[in-house]
């Protein structure tokens, strides 16, 4: 699945191979293929971290992710598993408006894996405010929700339940990638604190000492009187500036 000039998504070409022309599941499969969504889409790690940002989390993405497991509750995820839900049992549906008109589809026509995908794309866009999961992300997550509802549909009751047992994070290198990054910005801050409250060495004292005796005498008065402290707390701007 690509991106195409105009923002909209191209469909990934299917043949229906799996297809079966029941498109409605039995009253007994709704539950199953309910839970279904849910859980795929709070392993989601593109859209997840879009639901944390959303809550102005920028930081520590990775470790709410791990603690959460995609668990948190939001009212946006909420209603997107529900017009997922939707599109897969009310066929007449299908056109409404948040299917771009080039996902537009007889009703009667069985649902492909490219509605799907572009089914989320819109979804995430409209939800977020722009297309924050990625072509890949898309038609993975595409897959797995097609898959599931076929199975469902050829009466494979026990690919849900396999699914809640096997699932981990869809896009797992990039919670790693975004785990690492932060992993390395703490350590930069950590440095950096160090850094400003890091203690002034002996010989740095003497080299300060040296320069405000050589350049500065009348300044000899004031480090007598207690106020040393004051002046070398810049030290490293001084010794800078005069190349000391």
């Amino acid at each position: 699945m690509e991106m195409e000039a105009s923002g909209a998504v191209a469909f990934e070409k299917s043949d229906y191979s799996r297809g079966d022309h029941r498109i409605v599941l039995p009253p007994e499969c709704i539950p199953l293929f309910a839970d279904g969504i849910s859980l795929i889409l709070s392993r989601w790690v593109k859209l997840q971290m879009a639901v944390a940002r959303s809550r102005n989390r920028w930081f520590g993405v990775a470790e709410y992710l791990r603690l959460t497991c995609g668990k948190a509750k939001h009212e946006a995820v909420e209603k997107m598993a529900a017009d997922i839900l939707a599109f897969f049992l009310q066929p007449e549906e299908r056109c409404h408006g948040c299917i771009n008109k080039k996902a537009n589809k007889k009703a009667e026509e069985p649902c492909n894996v490219g509605h799907v995908q572009y089914l989320l794309y819109e979804l995430c866009r409209n939800t977020f405010s722009e297309s924050t999961v990625g072509p890949s992300s898309l038609m993975e997550v595409g897959n797995i929700l097609f898959n599931l509802h076929q199975d469902l549909l050829q009466g494979k009751y026990d690919s849900a339940e396999k699914l809640g047992k096997t699932l981990t994070w869809i896009g797992e290198d990039q919670l790693e990638r975004l785990r690492k990054d932060e992993d390395e910005e703490l350590e930069a801050i950590r440095n950096a604190n160090a850094n400003k409250h890091r203690k002034i060495s002996r010989r740095q004292r003497q080299k300060i000492r040296a320069y405000l005796v050589k350049v500065k005498p009348f300044v000899c008065t004031v480090v007598c009187n207690g106020f040393w402290n004051s002046l070398t707390r810049n030290y490293q701007a001084v010794m800078h500036h005069h190349h000391i």
